[in-house]
């Protein structure tokens, strides 16, 4: 180890120091002290200067804390316990970067480079407005059938259509076996007369048919009439509108007292000319 001793200055230094640890010497003193030692260790050739400046160039030392005295040591070196450890470096610190220059003229194009590796798909754009409709194109051939499909549900019941033509008559069935004989019925009338009676019909006048006229033929006192009829005259002339017992009209419903009359209704054809009607009534005693 290399001892060097320098004189400690009068006036107090109130800057702070570049290292680690506070160097009270003055700046011109530890400079002298620091070179000094590295010509000392040059020319002894020992073995401290394989390893001093250490790795990375820095410079390790022990300053004494009373007395000033400051040793250049080994890196693998510890200070004693009254001394203070200083480091330094070969190199200086960075200083701050300068302006940047003015660009330099264009070099020459380089050679092209190697095809670069497809790049990722890009992600879907929007979908661009619907074009105008273009001209029908002409018909395809037709597809082939395709299968039936399922049958669909029950539909309603839809409305009753019109009745269709008659159909033809069937044969006649089977003759059924006969029927039991049924009750006696009441005695039929007895006495029965035809009651005959003639009537003149007159033709309408100024040259047009007489209007309808209905005629009656009764029958006796307790008599009821069962039948009628009418003989027409030979010479015409005579048209025929009803013949029926008198009542109501046959369309309607029943009397509910026997008839006691016939009735026939007639009109004739000829104009300011007569003709003779003669009507039957049959009846039955009561």
């Amino acid at each position: 180890m290399i001892y060097m001793i320098a004189r400690r200055p009068r006036l107090p230094h109130t800057g702070p120091m570049p290292h680690r640890a506070p160097i009270r010497l003055g700046t011109t003193l530890v400079i002298a002290a620091l070179g000094a030692s590295l010509l000392l260790l040059i020319a002894l050739g020992t073995s401290v200067f394989a390893s001093i400046p250490g790795p990375g160039g820095t410079i390790f030392a022990c300053y004494v804390k009373t007395g000033g005295a400051l040793s250049v040591i080994d890196s693998t070196q510890k200070c004693a316990s009254n001394q203070t450890s200083v480091t330094w470096n070969q190199i200086g610190p960075a200083g701050p970067s300068g302006l940047v220059g003015s660009a330099g003229p264009a070099g020459p194009t380089g050679a092209s480079g190697p095809q670069g590796q497809p790049g990722l798909t890009g992600a879907t754009g929007a979908t661009g407005a619907i074009g105008s409709s273009g001209p029908m194109g002409p018909s395809g051939p037709a597809g082939p059938a395709g299968a039936n499909g399922a049958a669909g549900a029950t539909g309603l019941v839809g409305p009753v259509g019109p009745a269709g033509p008659a159909g033809v008559d069937g044969a006649p069935g089977v003759a059924g076996p006969a029927g039991p004989i049924g009750p006696t019925g009441p005695a039929g009338v007895t006495n029965v007369t035809a009651r005959p009676a003639s009537f003149s019909i007159p033709g309408g006048p100024g040259g047009s048919p007489e209007a309808p006229q209905t005629l009656i033929q009764r029958c006796g006192t307790n008599e009821v009439a069962t039948g009628g009829g009418f003989d027409l005259d030979s010479a015409g002339g005579l048209q025929i509108l009803a013949s029926r017992p008198e009542g109501p009209p046959a369309d309607h419903a029943p009397a509910q007292v026997p008839s006691t009359a016939w009735q026939v209704t007639v009109v004739n054809t000829l104009s300011n000319t007569t003709r003779t009607l003669q009507i039957w009534v049959v009846c039955a005693a009561q």
